[in-house]
């Protein structure tokens, strides 16, 4: 949902562009935890008919996703690249925001 927002204004008038971002802003705030993954450049794009196999659309949804998170004011936790490395940290974060200390 939060991505559509950006794409709002070109479709509807101001009010409810602004309707609609505050909805954004209201709808993230009620996670209790968000996740960021970045492209990987390293990694070659095979199809596995889920994702389009294509570097410039890999590289517009990231900079979408960034461009939401910003309109919205909602905090992500940035993962690592690798994958070994981004399932621990995404792991250990879950778990801290299960079982707080």
């Amino acid at each position: 949902m939060i991505s559509h927002v950006l794409v709002t204004p070109a479709i509807v008038d101001e009010p409810h562009a602004r309707s609609l971002l505050e909805l954004a802003r209201a709808w993230s705030a009620t996670y209790d935890l968000l996740l960021r993954t970045t492209v990987d450049p390293g990694r070659p794009i095979s199809p596995d008919e889920l994702r389009v196999a294509d570097r410039g659309y890999q590289l517009e949804l990231d900079e979408a996703i960034t461009r939401a998170l910003n309109v919205t004011a909602a905090v992500a936790m940035q993962l690592p690249i690798g994958d070994p490395e981004r399932e621990r940290a995404a792991l250990a974060e879950i778990e801290r925001v299960l079982n707080p200390m």
